[in-house]
Order: C-alpha cells, then structure tokens, then sequence
C-alpha cells in the first residue's frame, strides 16, 4: 500500500496498476479502500510441517500459476512487484514463463519457504535487513529497507490524547500484538494492569475478540478502579488514528514483525520488542528484533522466561536514557528504491 500510493503520488493517472491476490484473502478489500483493481486467483500455502491440507494446497498451486499467467497475459505490465508469502509464488512464476520482469521484497532477516522458492524466477531480490543477503544470488540482492506510509510520521500527539481520552500528565506506553500474536502481550497486560497504571498511561491494542469487558477492568483494578481506569484505553484494531498514537507515546510494546519495526523506526519512538517464539512461527520475529536492536533504542525480551519486574526497569531505561543509539528516524529511502528499480526494469 505504501509503495501503490508513492506511485500515484508520482505518476497519477499515468500509472496503471493491478492487484493480483488470494481470492479469499483481505487483500481484495485492502486494494478497494485504495481503489486499485484487483483479481483473485487459487493459492496453495507452502507449509514447512505435516498438514492434510498440503495434499490439497499442492493442487491449488499449479492452477493459481495457470490463472496469473492468464491475468499477466491480458495485463501485459511491465514489471511485477512481489511482496512474499504463498500468494505472490504464483505470479513470479508466471512473470518468468511471460518474460516480465519480478522484483521480489523480502521483509524479515530470514525469508520465508515462498521467498527462497520465488527467488530463482525473480530478476531483482530487494531485502529490509543486510543480514539477508546470504539468502539469495547476490547479483539479485538490492538493500532497500521496508517501504512506510509516509503519513505514519506525521501525528499529532495531542490528537492522539485527545482519541484515547489521557491527561497530558504521564508517560504513555503504546502496546501492540498484531493480528494473530496478540494473546501473550495481552496478558502481560491484564494481568499486571494496576502495576503499569500506577506509572503510565496505556494505550492497547488488544486485536479482533480481544478486549476485556468493562467489568473485567474493574475486577482487575479493584479499590484502584476510580483513580486509574482513566489511565486505559483499548481498542480491537486502530487505522487512521495510529500516527497520532505513535507521537503519543513514550515507548512501543510490540511483536517484531518486520512492517511493525519498520513504523517504530520511522516515528523513532524507544521499544520493548517480544517477538513470536518458534512455537508459534518459524522464528523470524527472533531474528527481526535482534537485527533490528542493533541500530535502535530496542530491548528484546523473549516468552521464554519473561519477568515483569525486568519488563518494567527495561521500560524505564529507554523511556530515561539519552538517545545514544543510532536512529534511523523517518526514512523513506525504501519505497525510493524500489520505485528506482521498478522504473529502471
């Protein structure tokens, strides 16, 4: 989406899009809210473990490959931009059998089992972290970084009070799970809330069904519940308003999905990053938060023998400390790039 509104930016009417995705996936609504066109083909997840619905996805791959062909053929672009994951297989496969140019992202340190197998039809392989480099052919590899909306740094911390309800009167902490990684820091939440309260204000994104009931927040804070409620906002999902709850904030608690790190790094803000384990995922978030701590004021803090109280002086620290760490800041440089080497292809 970043990279799509760049381009009209550019371009305007003078660029012509088209938004191939899983036919049963979010992505057809995603490109109707930007009023790109979209089709939809059949896709097959690549899993790395023993599924039934392999048998199944394995027929489907083959078909969505004879459907992007098809789509590709009619479209006739000039170049396709691939984003990873299992949907984007098809049509890299598809632009080598039609002779267009794909230029292939990859977001996490470690890529993906549909990245590694799109690589070899891919004339450009554009990476968000160096380290991933030893991935891919290196005369694919172009170091881009990870494209950001650009409006993302552009919040009004007072707007952001303002939507949560909060007295300008302490540090606001903005925590953050994703869609499917919300259950682990929700708890950490929940189950110290009046602990948290008695320092910052919290704003929390809780994810879809997530949110504790009124009642519940009471029963968490007992006798403290009049003097700190107002201290909690919570919402199942945040869109426009996110800006203005980044400039809000005093520290980011969040997964490490690579899009995510991407943001933090673009408005700046210090965070406390506790990736997915490997039971969960493949353990990219691992090796996202790590790459990405070297350069930024980020602590990693894994599930695996977590400790509140080691949680909070963590907070503590980067909230107080000078920023000595090197900050990337709001640097758009990514989608440049990738704009440069699609116009150059």
């Amino acid at each position: 989406m970043a990279l799509i509104k760049e381009l009209r930016d550019k371009y305007g009417d003078n660029v012509e899009l088209l938004y191939v995705g899983d036919r049963k996936g979010m992505e057809k609504q995603m490109a109707a809210d930007e009023g790109v066109p979209f089709k939809g083909i059949l896709c097959g997840k690549m899993r790395r473990y023993f599924s039934w619905e392999n048998f199944v996805d394995l027929l489907k791959v083959p078909a969505g490959i004879l459907q992007a062909y098809l789509i590709i053929k009619k479209f006739r672009p000039d170049v396709i931009f691939c984003k990873g994951g299992y949907v984007s297989f098809p049509a890299a496969v598809s632009g080598k059998l039609a002779g267009v140019p794909v230029v292939l992202h990859e977001s996490d340190v470690v890529p993906g089992l549909s990245n590694k197998m799109s690589a070899r039809f891919a004339t450009k392989i554009c990476v968000a972290f160096e380290e991933s480099g030893k991935y891919f052919p290196a005369e694919k590899v172009v170091l881009t970084g990870n494209p950001v909306r650009k409006e993302i740094v552009s919040g009004d911390a007072g707007a952001g009070r303002k939507f949560c309800g909060f007295a300008d009167d302490l540090p606001v902490l903005l925590v953050t799970g994703g869609s499917q990684g919300a259950g682990f820091i929700n708890n950490v939440v929940f189950d110290n809330l009046r602990n948290l309260l008695s320092v910052y204000r919290v704003a929390h994104i809780c994810g879809e069904g997530k949110m504790r009931t009124e009642d519940d927040i009471l029963a968490l804070l007992g006798e403290d519940y009049a003097s700190l409620a107002n201290r909690y906002k919570a919402f199942e999902f945040v869109k426009d308003e996110m800006k203005d709850l980044y400039a809000m904030c005093g520290a980011v608690v969040s997964r490490a999905g690579a899009m995510t790190l991407a943001e933090i790094a673009a408005v700046g803000r210090p965070a406390v990053l506790i990736p997915l384990g490997k039971g969960a995922s493949r353990g990219d978030q691992i090796d996202n938060a790590r790459a990405f701590c070297k350069d930024h004021r980020a602590v990693t803090m894994e599930e695996d023998g977590f400790v509140f109280d080691d949680f909070l002086n963590e907070l503590s620290a980067l909230i107080n400390e000078n920023e000595t760490k090197r900050e990337r800041g709001a640097n758009f440089d990514a989608t440049d790039k990738i704009i440069n080497l699609l116009e150059s292809l």
